[in-house]
């Protein structure tokens, strides 16, 4: 899912922060569990009770945040995420049409220049 979202110029850098998120619950998981539970000697209720609120946090920001992507073609998909980058007033196409000026600007002047 996170490759398939995100822009072509930012699917790789999108993956490696995937990666490394993965990575940290899975250690956190490995090493810090178990000597929480020693520390609690038996009382997991209370342990329990922290995953319960962080799941509770994360459907909660997945229902509200992240972009139903059910049943749509990744053209769809991309008109949707653009609509929502609009709306926050970040904009991929204003960047690619300084680019493009910059492109042209550096072009004539390599003419002038031969």
């Amino acid at each position: 899912y996170t490759v398939e979202i995100l822009p072509y110029a930012l699917r790789a850098k999108g993956f490696v922060v995937f990666n490394f998120a993965v990575s940290l619950s899975l250690i956190f998981n490995q090493y810090v569990n178990p000597i929480a539970l020693k520390l609690l000697d038996g009382n997991t209720t209370s342990y329990q009770l922290v995953y319960v609120f962080w799941l509770t946090f994360e459907t909660a920001f997945c229902y509200f945040f992240i972009i139903e992507t059910k049943n749509l073609t990744l053209e769809e998909t991309a008109a949707i995420a653009e609509k929502a980058a609009e709306q926050a007033g970040i904009s991929h196409h204003e960047n690619a049409e300084k680019r493009s000026d910059t492109d042209s600007v550096e072009k004539a002047t390599e003419e002038i220049i031969n």
